[in-house]
């Protein structure tokens, strides 16, 4: 019974600190919704596609060689996630569709 108790105790405390809050951007209708976000540091995002077409998000790095993020979602239902571990504004895009583009703004944790 007390090995049970801290199972599930240390369970929920993994969980409530393994990322300080998530988020989620519904693409549809060709578009990223908020197209804007701002979060703190730490923060998982979740990309939804509810288009029935394949959508990515892509970010690329301050030096613009490598992407900083690179989803590929191949229609409706499909989704992609990355957390922020660095304050910044990151920009992105579809590169399957350049017209949508989106926009997180991440800030020191407590500033947010």
């Amino acid at each position: 019974m007390v090995k049970s108790l801290w199972i599930v105790l240390g369970a929920a405390l993994l969980a409530a600190f393994s990322h300080p809050s998530d988020t989620t951007v519904v693409i549809k209708g060709f578009g990223f919704k908020p197209k804007t976000l701002e979060i703190s540091v730490g923060t998982r995002v979740r990309w939804d596609d509810q288009d029935e077409i394949e959508h990515t998000v892509t970010a690329v790095s301050d030096s613009g060689v490598a992407p900083v993020f690179n989803g590929v979602m191949a229609g409706k239902g499909q989704s992609f996630s990355f957390t922020f571990d660095r304050a910044g504004t990151f920009v992105y895009t579809c590169s399957r569709h350049a017209f949508m583009r989106g926009e997180i703004r991440v800030t020191p944790r407590g500033d947010h």
